[in-house]
């Protein structure tokens, strides 16, 4: 097998639809919800998962640099890493200028293109309003809603 696909789509409340495939070198995802990551709202992991409140705190306090700060970012919409110079895929290479880095993210991007097409995946189109507010409903109810979220909404 030449590649691996994947995909992601709606875990819990938190929308963040991502397709991407594994070469044996380059690992391309593509990003179809804009403005989503990390940092997107999930009130279970606000809760249980406390690395996010504890990032969101040292965001604000100024105290993330590097890696960690620019995982508190929206993804972008296309990421590119090479897998064996950078295993830990922290360096996108997508915007890269180099040559092989451009080859690599055309080859990625068409193959994705050709599996959405075979499989007829939808990640594109996100879910219907009324299909995630009721995950939305519950988990509140479950959870809370954090006050940053209630702030920016």
């Amino acid at each position: 097998r030449r590649y691996a696909f994947s995909a992601r789509d709606r875990i819990d409340e938190t929308e963040i639809r991502i397709r991407s495939v594994r070469g044996k070198r380059y690992h391309y995802l593509r990003n179809y919800t804009p403005g989503a990551g990390f940092a997107s709202l999930n009130r279970y992991k606000e809760k249980c998962f406390l690395v996010k409140p504890l990032m969101r705190e040292l965001l604000a306090d100024g105290q993330l640099a590097g890696p960690p700060r620019e995982l508190m970012e929206p993804a972008p919409r296309e990421q590119l890493f090479d897998c064996s110079a950078d295993p830990h895929e922290i360096h996108n290479l997508a915007d890269s200028p180099a040559p092989e880095h451009r080859a690599a993210l055309v080859a990625m991007r068409a193959a994705l293109d050709t599996w959405i097409a075979e499989t007829g995946d939808r990640g594109e189109f996100p879910e219907p309003r009324d299909v995630v507010a009721p995950f939305e409903k519950e988990m509140h109810d479950w959870f809370g809603t954090p006050v940053w979220y209630e702030q920016v909404r």
